[in-house]
């Protein structure tokens, strides 16, 4: 059995952390308030530093699965991770379909296919594509790993530049349902995962260096997310996860976080903190939405920055909490 790796987890809770960050912070990102310099506020920062989270799960699904790699079928290997991930998908979809008020059948169907039912869901989408292609590519980065590697960022960089300049630069631009969500768009960040994991030799080594370089990192880390807010700020492409700059980030952030995780770890308190949050990381996913929309029906935590860390405070509790729940009560119904 593949030995569980705490820099993962710590990176896994970190991504968990910033998606909450990133929708708590999305209706704040604009507001007037005296904290603000250059015309960006504390939301507007956070809202960007955060953005490595949701390429970073896919970096991290891409390893987990090449770690985990066993061998059997392709159907075996389907069956699997579909009963692990369908039954979830299905049921927050329909919690958000319910939520959404619109009950038309339509809107039921192209949300389930889209993932449109709710700000998040469009990532288990890409997820459900890739665990498709994930028997072939894992064969394609045995036999030509850096080959697979360079053109899967070939393809990712060209598609995600070339929407981001149509939407950016040109007209206002009307895509399809779903077109975003697309694996193609996104394939990068899951190959990259399966690269670095590859064998567990070569991720032990890329965890030490990390942690040899923490300094460095952090040092990319902070220049790319600076960057990476300033962009955002002269472009509008603020709310978007599909920029150039992000490629560069998303790397940048995992081996920042590998790297400063060896030192945070060693605090005990920390370490048990990290490991409940990893365990709990999906059903936080797709249960703090719900409770973020709620939150959103009283004045209280939509106004001011005040409103912002009361929203933050309040969601991740209720998020950690609930998600806590739901998993103990998701295990007693596999046992009985």
């Amino acid at each position: 059995m593949t030995p569980r790796r705490q820099e993962l987890d710590f990176y896994r809770a970190a991504a968990m952390l910033a998606v909450m960050l990133i929708h708590i912070t999305s209706n704040f990102v604009l507001a007037e308030t005296r904290f603000s310099a250059f015309g960006i506020n504390p939301a507007f920062l956070l809202n960007q530093v955060c953005r490595f989270a949701v390429p970073g799960f896919l970096l991290l699904s891409g390893a987990g699965l090449s770690l985990s790699r066993r061998e059997e079928s392709y159907g075996a290997f389907i069956k699997r991770r579909m009963a692990k991930t369908l039954p979830a998908y299905l049921v927050w979809c329909a919690v958000y379909f319910l939520e959404k008020g619109d009950y038309s059948a339509g809107t039921l169907l192209v949300g389930l296919v889209t993932g449109n039912l709710a700000a998040h869901l469009y990532f288990i989408i890409i997820l459900l594509q890739l665990y498709l292609l994930f028997p072939l590519l894992h064969r394609l980065a045995e036999r030509r790993g850096a080959a697979l590697t360079a053109v899967s960022l070939a393809v990712s960089l060209t598609l995600q530049s070339a929407l981001y300049c149509l939407t950016t630069f040109g007209e206002p631009l009307t895509l399809p349902a779903g077109t975003k969500n697309c694996f193609l768009f996104w394939i990068f960040y899951f190959v990259a995962g399966m690269a670095i994991a590859q064998r567990p030799e070569k991720l032990d080594a890329a965890l030490e260096s990390a942690k040899r370089r923490r300094g460095l990192w952090a040092l990319a880390f902070a220049l790319l997310a600076a960057l990476l807010t300033a962009e955002g700020r002269a472009t509008g492409s603020y709310g978007s996860n599909m920029r150039p700059l992000i490629f560069p980030y998303v790397i940048a952030s995992f081996f920042c976080l590998a790297g400063a995780a060896d030192a945070l770890l060693r605090r005990r308190s920390v370490s048990r903190a990290v490991s409940f949050l990893s365990r709990h990381s999906m059903s936080i996913y797709y249960v703090h939405v719900l409770i973020l929309d709620f939150t959103r029906r009283f004045s209280l935590f939509t106004t001011g920055m005040r409103g912002l860390c009361l929203t933050a405070v309040t969601v991740a509790a209720l998020s950690i909490a609930a998600a806590a729940a739901i998993d103990r009560l998701r295990g007693r119904l596999r046992r009985g």
